[in-house]
């Protein structure tokens, strides 16, 4: 129900209720006790449209569980997300560059 709520509030451009219904999502999933429920609302975040804060949700989580396969798929998803806005926002622009920093300059010759 609040995840039809949130989308709702989304099409009616009411950012303050969508934040109110997954904030209340992402406590309820935390409370389940389930990672993986907590990384199903994460990545509902970033599929209805806020890819940016999806992916801050998601960066502590995976630097704590580095060998979460679903949760590394989950944000590659989300970067592909952010990366193909139309027009990225703030977070969605941050968080690409956090993730393209490492790779400046890759791939070197050989002989380097």
């Amino acid at each position: 129900m609040l995840s039809f709520a949130a989308s709702v509030a989304h099409a009616e451009d009411d950012e303050e209720a969508e934040h109110r219904y997954t904030t209340e999502l992402l406590a309820r999933a935390r409370a389940a006790g389930g990672d993986g429920l907590w990384l199903d609302v994460v990545r509902f975040i970033s599929g209805n449209g806020h890819p940016g804060e999806a992916i801050e949700l998601a960066e502590p989580y995976l630097r704590d569980h580095p060998g979460d396969k679903d949760a590394a798929f989950t944000y590659s998803v989300m970067l592909r997300e952010a990366d193909g806005l139309p027009r990225p926002g703030d977070r969605e622009r941050a968080a690409l560059e956090r993730f393209r920093r490492p790779f400046r300059g890759w791939p070197r010759s050989s002989g380097q």
